[in-house]
């Protein structure tokens, strides 16, 4: 079974750190203020051992209005709730708002205490428990146990331990193939070790000598040891308390409210989707409405922009916080006095949403269902963003490990539901619609292009499609945009001629007009053999108004090649070659002079010609001599 953590809930002076002590025999409050006052304001670590199950991680929360924030801290990764409530106090507010927190925050299960059992009455002990039933009505707690003990006496702690063993029986196994995140509620400096930080492994595991991302910062480091309740371990995985002791930084580098993270996977973000629920009432509160927002060990202040009239809500935050799809998180009002409800993120990096201008609603609460295969979920998240998706970016959005995304996105490729591109190093994925609309425009460009070019049989270049394609996709390496040409010529409609792309239907179709003309131009530069005439002389000759396109054409099929600017026939220039290949054979080489006089040409054609066959691999220069390659 996968580690669990245990966090107390109730009223200030109810009891809950003595109670943890009694349990475990630890006692949580540590600092002299805490000893001093009788009440806990920093969070308290425990273990507790329950027969035939693992060690249970226990979180003790300050009770106290002010130390709000302190309990949301410790709140975050909390797989079940212990309930403290004093038989003596009953239900108070700080007990009513740790539980609208715990329901918030979706814990599970749970157990009550009803302690200080031993200060009441038998009437006063049934008020309680009639009180605490009225508040869990409708609860996860509604049908929790409610075991009466005494932290003081050892009343009914057997009672309590075999209840929490039930309770830990009832949650459901976890899945702990995530990446790395842990949110961080203490960091500290111990001599000789140096910097370490507290908290609950939300997701993934962490092993000794890891590579770590601090966020929002963005500093690296690395992990030089870890513990667990007090014990050195190599591996941390989620669900336990650990502290980790980090490489290369300061205590001030790292504070509660940041989070370890695996490299490469996560990055910070200021807005988010996310569904809400409002305590206060059915309708979501006004565009622009402030309030202080709480996600993991993190504290922001933001403000509410709702994007449809029930549940869907975007925050937008005055900073960077480091979040997942699937995270929880709480809502209070600015003055920090009231929690106002609270939700699940469902996407962490959205585009900045205008309500009724931009917002596709149907599509979000589409993205807000967890209903579906991860294949279904992978899917929306490829479709949700134009262009390439990389695969660490689908990690990040959906919290799980790089080899279980790309098998289950190969999947979906093999199916031809999505792309996948490999460039590189990295792995891309593009969905199908956009896929075909990139396919739509290109085929409607070249259309066009071939209209307008009616005597050319090559289209649009590489570098024309390139350029297209990176305005319709955005930016990306050459390496990618080579996999995506590839890609497009397995599509039916195109077809690569010379390097170029074109229709797969097209095929220039002359006139007798145009036939005419091309072969009166290629005549005209084949009799001119090694010493071609000037391109724009012959066009301004032909008197011919697709002179110029014409001899693009000619170009553009290979029948006339340039070379520094100047145009040689195809056929002239092959057989040049033969008359290279007789005069040097058997021989040592030949120096420009000789080879001006086989070509017949003066040495204004004779330089570009040798540099021509030398490029080809026909000629070697060897000093002041030409020689076969």
């Amino acid at each position: 079974m996968t580690p669990l953590i245990l966090g107390t809930a109730g009223h200030i002076d109810h009891g809950k750190t003595a109670l943890v002590r009694a349990l475990t025999g630890i006692d949580t409050d540590t600092l002299k203020e805490e000893k001093e006052r009788g009440i806990s304001i920093n969070l308290g670590f425990a273990w507790l051992d329950l027969p035939n199950l693992p060690r249970l991680g226990v979180v003790d929360v300050p009770g106290h209005l002010r130390f709000i924030r302190t309990m949301l801290a410790g709140a975050a990764g909390v797989d079940m709730a212990l309930l403290v409530v004093a038989a003596d106090d009953s239900v108070m507010p700080q007990t009513r708002e740790h539980v609208d927190i715990l329901k918030l925050l979706h814990v599970k299960q749970g157990v009550v205490a009803l302690n200080k059992i031993d200060l009441v009455s038998p009437e006063q002990k049934t008020k309680a428990e009639q009180d605490i039933r009225n508040l869990l009505q409708g609860s996860f707690l509604e049908n929790a146990p409610i075991v009466p003990v005494s932290a003081l006496t050892g009343q009914g702690l057997p009672e309590l331990k075999a209840a929490l063993s039930e309770a830990v029986s009832k949650l459901p196994v976890r899945n702990d193939g995530g990446l790395f995140r842990l949110p961080v509620d203490r960091s500290f400096s111990v001599a000789g070790f140096g910097t370490v930080v507290t908290g609950t492994l939300f997701s993934g595991r962490l092993r000794v000598g890891d590579e770590v991302t601090i966020l929002p910062s963005g500093r690296k480091s690395s992990v030089r040891g870890l513990q667990i309740h007090h014990q050195k371990s190599e591996e941390a995985v989620k669900g336990q308390r650990v502290a980790v002791n980090l490489s290369n930084i300061s205590k001030e580098e790292v504070q509660r409210g940041n989070s370890l993270c695996a490299p490469g996977y996560f990055s910070p973000t200021s807005m988010l989707d996310v569904q809400l629920v409002w305590l206060d009432s059915l309708s979501l509160p006004e565009a622009g409405t402030g309030v202080q927002f709480y996600l993991g060990t993190t504290e922001a202040a933001g403000r509410l922009y709702p994007l449809d009239e029930k549940e869907l809500v975007q925050i937008r935050l005055a900073e960077p916080v480091a979040a997942a799809r699937g995270d929880r998180f709480i809502v209070r009002d600015l003055g920090k006095t009231r929690t106002l409800g609270g939700g699940e993120i469902f996407d962490v990096h959205p585009q900045k949403h205008r309500r009724k201008k931009n917002v596709d609603v149907t599509e979000l609460h589409r993205l807000a269902s967890h209903a579906g295969t991860l294949a279904e979920r992978l899917l929306m998240e490829v479709e949700k963003k134009k262009g390439f998706t990389r695969l660490s970016e689908l990690c990040s959005r959906l919290t799980l490990q790089p080899d279980l995304l790309l098998k289950e996105s190969l999947s979906l490729a093999k199916e031809k539901r999505i792309l996948f591109f490999k460039a590189g190093q990295e792995d891309f994925f593009l969905s199908r619609r956009d896929f075909q609309a990139v396919v739509s425009d290109i085929c409607s460009i070249i259309e066009r292009y071939h209209h307008d070019h009616p005597l050319l049989p090559t289209g649009m270049s590489k570098g024309e499609i390139s350029q297209r394609v990176r305005s319709l996709l955005g930016n990306m390496a050459d390496n990618l945009f080579h996999r995506f040409w590839e890609q497009l010529l397995e599509a039916p409609l195109f077809k690569e001629v010379n390097g170029t792309l074109t229709l797969s239907t097209w095929k220039v179709a002359l006139s007798d007009e145009q036939s005419k003309l091309r072969a009166a131009l290629l005549t005209r530069f084949e009799e001119a053999r090694f010493s071609p005439p000037d391109a724009a002389q012959v066009i301004k000759d032909s008197r011919h108004k697709s002179a110029a396109m014409a001899i693009d054409a000619l170009k553009k099929e290979g029948a006339l090649q340039s070379i520094e600017g100047m145009l040689f026939s195809a056929t002239v220039l092959e057989e040049g070659k033969g008359l290279l290949a007789e005069r040097l054979a058997n021989s040592t080489g030949a120096t420009v002079s000789e080879l001006k006089t086989l070509f017949a040409v003066s040495r204004k054609f004779a330089i570009p010609l040798l540099n021509y066959y030398e490029s080809k691999g026909v000629l070697l220069r060897r000093g002041d001599l030409r020689i076969l390659a």
